[in-house]
């Protein structure tokens, strides 16, 4: 597949995820996680720490999910590793993993109270 077909691939996938977010939110849907488990998902308050930061409310933000902006790089990222140039990859495998990381233990402590 060439580089622009993969673009246009990731793009596409990009706008049907945003597309069933804004739906879901539109309805006013809980997180299908907690609804279903009564246990927050990882990214529980994620949009609302995104509202927070798009309304200049950093702190706010970063109090109800500290991990939303760096997350949210590193899913963009990974839904460009296949077009990043080779010697980015390493670097951008490492940032994910880290991001990951620190986010599964942002979870641990949040179910910890």
């Amino acid at each position: 597949m060439d580089r622009r077909a993969t673009l246009k691939k990731h793009a596409g996938m990009f706008l049907l995820a945003v597309s069933v977010w804004l739906i879901w939110v539109m309805v006013g849907l809980e997180c299908p996680i907690l609804t279903l488990f009564h246990v927050p998902c990882p990214t529980c308050g994620f949009t609302r720490a995104w509202v927070l930061l798009f309304q200049g409310q950093w702190q706010a933000s970063l109090q109800m999910h500290p991990m939303a902006v760096p997350l949210t790089l590193a899913l963009v990222l990974a839904f460009h590793l296949k077009i990043l140039p080779k010697k980015a990859k390493l670097p951008a495998w490492i940032f994910l993993a880290g991001v990951l990381t620190i986010n599964l233990i942002v979870y641990i402590l949040r179910l910890m109270g």
